[in-house]
């Protein structure tokens, strides 16, 4: 295969990669602590594309459409499964050298540009409901007026709550990691 085919497959293919690797990326994110590891979403997009360079001479063209489509998604799906679970393992590598993570401090006093960009994390990985939680919580008001105010069950607050805490928790851990990595 020449290099002009390998470009018309790679083009034809690669809009289909990168939403399969945004799709993965959202499940993956919140579940996992991604900053820990410092991967951004384009980073996940950027290592689909070299596989998909790498796995297109194995794309059988002989065969339809939809069969080569499903051959690429199986392909880029396995290939980010294992790159997250070796993220995974680093993430515990990580905490089992120092200490468990969860037990760090938070920053004692972040410099003001250290606090914008937690904060602006935060923002950036809510949604606009998250958002408005956030909002009402800085307000003062009570449990029961938010929840009314959003239409949340008790079971989605609770499920809420528990995601910003983590995120936070993996904001301020970022912000550990990067301390330690500079006087390392």
């Amino acid at each position: 295969m020449t290099k002009e085919e390998k470009l018309v497959y790679f083009e034809k293919y690669k809009r289909l990669v990168a939403l399969r690797a945004n799709e993965m990326w959202g499940s993956w994110k919140h579940r996992n602590c991604a900053h820990t590891v410092h991967l951004s979403r384009e980073d996940i997009v950027q290592e689909s594309m070299i596989k998909l360079w790498e796995i297109i001479e194995k794309i059988d063209h002989t065969r339809d459409e939809k069969q080569k489509r499903s051959f690429v998604v199986l392909i880029i799906t396995n290939f980010l499964l294992n790159m997250f679970r070796d993220l995974s393992r680093q993430k515990k590598t990580y905490q089992l050298e120092h200490n468990n993570i969860d037990d760090l401090p938070s920053p004692d006093s972040p410099d003001e540009e250290s606090l914008k960009q937690m904060v602006y994390s935060l923002y950036e990985q809510l949604n606009s409901n998250e958002r408005r939680f956030i909002k009402l919580k800085l307000e003062g008001r009570s449990k029961a007026e938010i929840t009314k105010s959003l239409h949340w069950t008790e079971d989605t607050w609770v499920t809420k709550t528990k995601l910003i805490k983590d995120i936070l928790k993996d904001i301020i851990n970022e912000q550990k990691y990067k301390e330690n990595k500079e006087t390392e």
